[in-house]
């Protein structure tokens, strides 16, 4: 008999309901603490008594946390992306390929060949395809899109090949922030564009102004052999 409220309350009798199989005229005392002592006065059988739950077998509990982690797993899979949905896969053999049909075409209109590898070589890396055409093909001119493009392509160019005489890069896009930049250019022994009539005037001035330019390189080179020195 569900009831909600303080217990001292409760008249000392109540009526049980008929749905329940009980007659109407029957009464039952709640004056006892267990509800179910009452009910079995009331109906003449004893109340069904619950079985107490039986603690897990160590293998149900093994098999339940296995469950557990690959649940976990599955989850963290699905809410991290995945790195390798898609494989780039360069064909070197094709590359030397393209090359030599290119060089034996530019040969016979006496032409030389450049080989543009900026924005990192069109995705098949700019400076393995570069180091790898010099090795197997005798390429001897890059072209690539900026400075600092030109720049790295230089550093992995001499740390590869420092007895090797050095390999034409020129920079396709316009100069940024020149005169100054020219000094860069110079620096690393890098071809600039000449995009317009402005670049062409300041890089002529910039050429007459010898003091000027060797005191920028004396200074830069300075500067760079202290990094090199820290570095060590």
């Amino acid at each position: 008999i569900p009831y909600y409220g303080d217990a001292g309350s409760l008249a000392s009798t109540l009526s049980m309901p008929p749905s329940r199989g009980v007659p109407s005229n029957s009464q039952v005392a709640v004056g006892q603490p267990n509800a179910a002592t009452a009910l079995q006065k009331v109906t003449g059988q004893p109340q069904a008594q619950s079985r107490p739950l039986q603690p897990q077998t160590q293998q149900a509990q093994q098999q339940q946390q296995q469950i557990h982690q690959q649940q976990t797993q599955q989850q963290q899979q699905h809410l991290q992306p995945n790195q390798n949905r898609a494989i780039h896969r360069i064909n070197l053999s094709s590359i030397r390929h393209n090359y030599n049909a290119v060089q034996s075409s530019a040969a016979q209109q006496q032409c030389q060949v450049i080989v543009v590898v900026k924005a990192d070589g069109y995705g098949h890396g700019a400076i393995q395809t570069a180091i790898h055409l010099v090795e197997q093909c005798d390429a001897t001119a890059f072209a690539v899109a900026t400075l600092e493009e030109g720049i790295a392509l230089r550093r992995a160019f001499e740390e590869k090949f420092p007895l090797d005489p050095r390999t034409r890069i020129l920079v396709l896009g316009a100069p940024v922030g020149y005169p100054h930049c020219f000094d860069t250019y110079l620096h690393n022994h890098i071809e600039l564009m000449v995009s317009g009539p402005e670049v062409a005037s300041s890089l002529a001035q910039w050429m007459v102004n010898h003091d000027g330019r060797r005191r920028a390189e004396v200074e830069r080179v300075a500067e760079r052999r202290k990094e090199e020195i820290m570095m060590e």
